[in-house]
């Protein structure tokens, strides 16, 4: 059983029998949020498109790769806020450019302050089973970028955007497209995931469901 169908493609990469592996979502209960999010009809240096990343700092998360997509942003009007601990090499928080502000750990008060403030949160990860920050973000109508190597929770161009490549180019071009059309962010938080689709009520629905399941059915 594996939490993600990323997971899932890693395992069967890996030499597993893929009618042995069973995709279950985590659970996420999440506190109730009544958030009414708007976004500026433009951005600019005054205003800049607040985009927030938050969780550990490493490379498997893709880290460097958003610090090289923001030295290509310098005249771009977005600013980008960094939430949380260093999880790996020091240089990895040396140089940054003037557009990053690095806020180090924060406490569980202060991260709802950030999700609220921002406007999209971008989580490049290279490789995570799942990711909980997507629901975290989602549950506060945030939208985000995203991608492909974990849990799916964004659906490209409806509740943000999923990038074909971690990569600067990437990132820039999607920065870019919000940039050029913020409206695109109002229907981004309105199209936010139920957040009952991860409850524990629904978790246990679906561990329920794999007693069908084609691994377990052929030893009944």
């Amino acid at each position: 059983m594996v939490n993600s169908d990323w997971s899932k493609r890693l395992l069967i990469k890996a030499g597993v029998d893929q009618n042995k592996i069973a995709v279950v979502s985590l659970a996420y209960e999440a506190p109730q949020a009544n958030v009414t999010r708007s976004f500026p009809m433009s951005f600019d240096v005054n205003r800049p498109l607040r985009l927030l990343y938050l969780g550990g700092i490493g490379i498997r998360k893709g880290f460097h790769i958003l610090i090289d997509a923001m030295k290509l942003a310098k005249g771009l009007p977005v600013h980008l806020d960094v939430v949380g601990n260093l999880k790996g090499p020091a240089e990895l928080l040396e140089n940054l450019p003037a557009n990053v502000t690095l806020h180090g750990h924060v406490s569980n008060q202060q991260t709802k302050d950030f999700y609220v403030k921002a406007d999209v949160m971008i989580f490049p990860t290279l490789s995570d089973g799942f990711g909980l920050t997507q629901l975290e973000a989602q549950n506060q109508k945030l939208p985000l970028i995203v991608s492909e190597n974990c849990g799916t929770v964004i659906t490209n161009m409806t509740n943000g955007i999923v990038l074909g490549k971690v990569n600067p180019e990437e990132i820039i071009q999607s920065i870019q497209v919000l940039i050029d059309d913020p409206s695109l962010l109002k229907k981004f938080s309105d199209n936010s995931v139920p957040m009952q689709d991860y409850s524990l009520s629904k978790l246990a629905e679906n561990l329920v469901n794999l007693e069908s399941h084609p691994a377990l059915a052929s030893k009944g």
